[in-house]
């Protein structure tokens, strides 16, 4: 099935598009028409009352291409928006509304990959930014939708969940490092040849398959419990056990250490992630969902610019910092907490929920 070029088409991730969609509107309606098999595959998709996670028994396995999914969202919100302009506020809620749906089911699976998870997460990101656009362009319309409370609903606690992820990367690993001994290292030797015999001599002598998957379970549980932590302290908990862990397995101080699985100890060094930033972004889609819950609050209540300061709350309860308000462009604001990813791309560095004026 063909799928719709959208390159041309403003993409959110990097900032505000409301208005750039509304001069393509010609272009939209006509990708629309013309690719209406893949949005009607689409809405069957996001209708699903739960997503089947991809499984992947094996490094090597190939991973789920999430690039079409992101294509035809993006056509789908700007299609919303063109019905936005033309009075149909209805329809354009019901679209937002099933894709956060969707994108939500998506986060919250217990079986999520990380890929999935950011995928999820940045897309949900990008969604509530939009719904922000049409507060402030069209406020009546949006603030008295039915849709718009379980639009704004707060991040659950399986949607911050990070632990199922880690735990398939966790799994993945152990798969490649149980594949490692003399005789079964054929699916990480890149000429799909058997091991040489010295890699066979040697693979006995200086890599413990045993012993490294052993350490590699007790760090991946102990990622787990500082997971399963409160919210503001999981960061620093996942820090230390993987300061912890990398300290360990590189302590070539103790002779019978250097002796005793040098290479498995490389090996651990090696595959040791730090998921820090993956956490950080999770509660910036969060934080992003209240900044936008507080603008629609903001204009409901018709609460003048003087009083904003006053109604500022906290993002997340990953960190203390709070939503903030730029006087001069009459908007809220939210810093990023994570610092990879797409926020990279994001113009000017905030996420923005501008005020009607």
């Amino acid at each position: 099935m063909p799928l719709p070029d959208t390159q041309a088409l403003c993409d959110p991730v990097h900032g505000a598009c409301v208005e750039r969609w509304l001069a393509q509107a010609a272009q939209i309606v006509a990708l629309s028409d013309a690719h209406r098999a893949a949005l009607d595959r689409l809405d069957t998709l996001i209708a699903q009352p739960r997503f089947q996670a991809q499984m992947l028994a094996h490094p090597d396995a190939p991973l789920t291409a999430y690039g079409p999914l992101a294509g035809l969202l993006r056509l789908r919100l700007a299609e919303a928006t063109v019905a936005m302009e033309n009075d149909d506020s209805a329809r354009a809620l019901d679209i937002l509304a099933a894709q956060t749906g969707f994108l939500r089911r998506l986060l919250a699976a217990p079986d999520a990959s990380l890929i999935q998870k950011m995928v999820g997460t940045s897309h949900l990101r990008v969604h509530l930014t939009v719904l922000g656009e049409w507060l402030h362009r069209w406020p009546d319309a949006v603030t008295e939708a039915a849709q718009l409370a379980p639009l704004l609903a707060d991040a659950s606690d399986a949607e911050l969940d990070l632990r199922g992820a880690i735990r398939q990367e966790a799994s993945w690993m152990a798969a490649t490092m149980n594949a490692l001994p003399s005789g079964r290292a054929n699916a990480v030797f890149a000429d799909g040849k058997s091991p040489s015999l010295l890699e066979q001599l040697l693979l006995p002598a200086f890599y413990k398959r045993d012993a490294t998957l052993n350490d590699w379970a007790t760090h991946a549980a102990a990622l787990d419990a500082a997971l399963a932590g409160p919210h503001d302290a999981r960061l620093a908990a996942l820090q230390a056990q993987n300061r912890v862990f990398l300290q360990d397995a590189a302590d070539y101080g103790d002779l019978s250490r250097v002796l005793y699985n040098p290479a498995g100890r490389l090996l651990l060094t090696l595959a040791t992630t730090d998921y820090g930033d993956y956490l950080l972004r999770l509660y910036d889609t969060q934080a992003v969902g209240r900044m936008v819950a507080l603008q629609a609050a903001l204009i409901r209540d018709g609460v003048r610019a003087d009083d904003i300061p006053g109604r500022l709350v906290v993002g997340t309860p990953a960190s203390p910092q709070r939503i903030g308000y730029d006087a001069k462009a009459h908007a809220l604001t939210w810093a990023p907490l994570g610092s990879q990813g797409i926020v990279q791309k994001l113009e000017g560095g905030l996420y923005l929920a501008r005020l009607p004026r």
